[in-house]
């Protein structure tokens, strides 16, 4: 095999877009171990991980094992390359990788969309808004479950293709898991020189949606608590909400995303923050106005400067509704049984009121 140097390229080693010989689960961190096919000696044997398909590698045969010496098996994935051929390099065009980055990054979108993983941020939403809502809001807005604490908000191109994710763990009362890294999923890829373009968390379901105006907040899971609301009470009926992904990205999204937006006003919804008072700051170069709806109410509650934001604004929202809710049906059902002659506040002792 000719190797070759051309200017604009770079060499990268062969298969080092796709397997990794690794004994840790990249997405969970965990150290994963598995029965030797050659010894039979348990968790000795490590395996490849397949980054295009975000899993470990379909041959179960592939890997290697610890036991070097006593046992010595190793196998590479692809059933082509020999142990000899797979530390050959090849040349890729850097212009090339975006290109060859996209169908493995959808192939993933696909793989975790249709993950039945129960995970801790997605059953706290449907503790808030219920099932049917929540898997309807993350699915347009393109959020899926990686596992059980980690969550790949998807960022879309104006046709629709999964370019790239932020992948955060979360506990499960709501609030991020600072003791677990956020990465993005396209560093998993391992694909030299790609570097996509950050998008709009929600560009895809804004691009379809004909709200008159469009709320741009910093964190993904304020723009899917937003939408929740809007959709079962109503509120900021005129917007839809977009996030983009970090306090850092607004210039950077706005200025790929706006001619995608259809021309609608853009009003930025900032946290009552340091990151929050530059995005003031700087409104007037990007949007339409500033809504500081959440800087108001954490002033309200003594809770400015503390990083506060429209998603906990909804929450206490949310909280307050179904305490009015609750009282509602109470009284319901103390006029229900004083009507039937029950003294008023009654509860049989197996009723949960």
């Amino acid at each position: 095999m000719a190797m070759t140097a051309d200017k604009g390229r770079r060499i990268v080693p062969y298969g080092a877009q796709r397997y990794q010989l690794t004994s840790k689960n990249p997405l969970t961190g965990k150290t994963v171990k598995f029965c030797c096919p050659q010894c039979g000696h348990k968790g000795k044997f490590s395996r490849y991980w397949d980054h295009f398909a975000g899993d470990w590698s379909r041959d179960t045969l592939a890997g290697k094992c610890d036991r070097v010496n006593s046992c010595g098996y190793e196998k590479f994935p692809d059933k082509d390359t020999s142990s000899k051929t797979r530390h050959f390099r090849h040349t890729v065009h850097t212009q090339e990788c975006a290109e060859t980055a996209l169908i493995p990054m959808n192939n993933r979108w696909e793989v975790w969309r249709a993950n039945g993983v129960r995970n801790c941020l997605k059953e706290w939403f449907y503790s808030m808004f219920g099932k049917d809502l929540t898997d309807n809001v993350w699915d347009e807005y393109g959020a899926t479950v990686v596992d059980d604490s980690r969550v790949a908000f998807w960022q879309f191109s104006g046709d629709g293709t999964a370019t790239t994710a932020r992948i955060i763990p979360y506990k499960s009362d709501g609030h991020r898991d600072k003791g677990k890294t956020m990465f993005w999923a396209h560093n998993t890829l391992r694909i030299d020189g790609y570097n996509p373009a950050k998008h709009l968390f929600g560009l895809r379901h804004a691009i379809g949606c004909t709200a008159a105006r469009i709320a741009v907040v910093e964190s993904e899971k304020s723009a899917l608590l937003c939408e929740c609301a809007r959709r079962q009470y109503g509120i900021f009926s005129d917007y839809v909400f977009l996030a983009t992904g970090g306090a850092t990205f607004l210039q950077s999204t706005l200025d790929g995303d706006r001619t995608l937006l259809g021309g609608r006003d853009v009003y930025l919804f900032p946290d009552s923050d340091k990151a929050g008072r530059q995005w003031r700051e700087n409104a007037a170069k990007y949007i339409a106005g500033v809504e500081d709806c959440a800087h108001l109410y954490a002033e309200e509650i003594g809770a400015d400067g503390s990083g506060y934001d429209i998603g906990d604004l909804i929450c206490d929202f949310v909280r307050e509704r179904r305490c009015e809710e609750r009282e509602t049906t109470e009284r319901t059902l103390d006029d229900t049984l004083v009507s039937f002659g029950f003294p008023a506040g009654y509860r049989p002792k197996h009723w949960l009121f």
